[in-house]
């Protein structure tokens, strides 16, 4: 949805308001949707606020929208609206009772200025902003409303990080102070909302920079406790940084991968020689990455996200797994594993969904694969792609990325152009493989069940039978079977050989 058509959307919202409000208190667009229009950027969330019955204005709203309706906070009057147009998409429209007994009340007790601003649905050509927003909006800064911002809500301070990243606006030295003297605050802030804005700061561009705020205002330890023993562990030579930068850069470098792989870019992005080696390379991907990465697991957050968070969680593992030998060699062997346990535990700590904390164990247990068949230069087959969408469960795309971005860290952005371009090819193979090959190669349909087994080679059921079932699966996507005979013949040779 553009501007154009957000605009258009709110023009109708504003017609279905005015005679519910004609004789009674006015209803006001307020805070993040009024700020979108004045930067000329879509709103897809819309929220207003009132002093009447906000139950019987939401309600006539969505039964006129054909929508949604249901009561978010019974208590203190706040309702939601959801409904999807067919040309501009999802809306969702939030009406609330006034926080204040008054709307400068309101809006002063809001968390910074660019969302203190309000339009009257009646009169949406005046702006009512008393904490000057509008202006701070023009002057690229974010400021509190007020000292007690953050003491109101401690998840105000993620919100400000966020912000002044997406938005590419500094944060005003009284801000920063008062974000700083209320990060201790956080653990009152329940795991949900805390996820739910880590999510957002992690599926937009911009997050190995919110990391380094986040680090700067003391939250890194205790968002990501497992990440504070980075900073003290040197990675092997001849990489002279510790655990911690190096992880920062593998964020960093998965962004820039995004940029040129995943989303919409410009030719500046890919200047540099090695990612425009890799939009070369990958770039017909690209709309089916898209796709991908933009899947929810679970509604509201994206599989680009997660994909960071396991980025940021994906080395802890170094912290138990470091051996230095007799000869003074550093390694980290098994990290991969131990680091898989120690972010499944973060996620869960993070409420994430069971979907999502396997997921993300998968990605941190499986983010050294691709190094090492470059490694032991195993040949790209037709098994081994197969193989690695098996053992990767439902992460090996992800996995793809983080290992382009882990071997683009290592060598701090200088990978030799041979190295890259080992890597690059295993993951066209594999990309390939997911996208172009999957019936064929990761999950070719089952052409014998275990009844079939059981009538043509009298095989009883039990484990055996689903070894050999899983035998002839990856038969087929080798192409050593192409059909139902040729599976039975399969079978019975299968039998013979135990």
């Amino acid at each position: 949805m553009n501007k154009e058509s957000s605009g258009s959307m709110l023009d109708r919202i504003r017609d279905i308001l005015r005679p519910l409000v004609v004789n009674g208190p006015p209803v006001y667009l307020i805070g993040g949707a009024v700020r979108d229009l004045l930067l000329k950027r879509p709103a897809h969330d819309l929220d207003f606020v009132m002093s009447g019955d906000v139950r019987r204005v939401a309600r006539a709203v969505a039964n006129a929208l054909d929508g949604a309706f249901y009561m978010l906070d019974d208590e203190r009057s706040t309702a939601r609206v959801i409904f999807h147009d067919v040309e501009m998409g999802r809306f969702v429209l939030d009406f609330a009772a006034l926080r204040a007994e008054t709307l400068e009340g309101d809006l002063r007790a809001r968390d910074f200025t660019i969302n203190a601003i309000a339009l009257d649905v009646n009169d949406p050509q005046k702006l009512i902003d008393p904490l000057h927003g509008a202006q701070d909006l023009k002057d690229k800064c974010l400021r509190m409303c007020s000292p007690a911002a953050f003491e109101e809500d401690p998840l105000r301070v993620l919100r400000g990080v966020r912000l002044a990243l997406q938005f590419g606006f500094r944060i005003t030295p009284d801000t920063w102070q008062a974000m700083q003297a209320s990060s201790p605050a956080l653990v009152q802030v329940s795991a949900e909302r805390q996820r739910d804005e880590i999510f957002r700061i992690a599926e937009g561009r911009g997050f190995a920079s919110a990391l380094r705020l986040l680090n700067q205002l003391n939250l890194l330890q205790q968002l990501f406790p497992e990440v504070e023993p980075l900073k003290q562990i040197q990675q092997e030579p001849p990489n002279s940084t510790t655990a911690w930068d190096h992880t920062l850069s593998v964020v960093q470098n998965l962004e820039n991968l995004f940029v040129v792989l995943v989303d919409e870019h410009s030719e500046a992005d890919v200047a540099n020689l090695v990612l425009g080696t890799a939009a070369t390379k990958l770039g017909r991907f690209r709309h089916q990455l898209n796709e991908y990465f933009d899947q929810e697991l679970v509604p509201g957050r994206q599989l680009r996200g997660l994909v960071k968070l396991a980025a940021l969680l994906h080395d802890n593992g170094k912290v138990i797994a470091r051996q230095v030998d007799d000869d003074g060699t550093l390694h980290f062997a098994g990290h991969d594993d131990e680091g898989a346990v120690l972010a499944a535990v973060r996620a869960s700590a993070l409420a994430l969904s069971n979907a999502e904390v396997q997921r993300i164990k998968w990605i941190v247990a499986q983010h050294m694969r691709i190094h090492f068949f470059i490694r032991d230069r195993l040949p790209i087959t037709r098994r081994l792609v197969y193989r690695y969408f098996q053992d990767c469960g439902g992460a090996g795309i992800e996995v793809c990325l983080l290992s382009l971005a882990d071997r683009l860290a290592a060598a701090d952005g200088n990978v030799p152009i041979e190295k890259w371009l080992a890597e690059l090819n295993v993951v066209e193979a594999l990309f390939t493989g997911w996208f172009e090959q999957y019936d064929q190669v990761v999950s070719p349909p089952r052409i014998l069940s275990g009844n079939d087994l059981m009538r043509q080679i009298g095989m009883a059921a039990g484990s055996r039978m689903g070894a050999l079932l899983a035998d002839i699966e990856e038969a087929q996507a080798c192409g050593e079977i192409a059909d139902r005979e040729q599976a039975i013949v399969f079978a019975r040779e299968w039998l013979k050989g135990e």
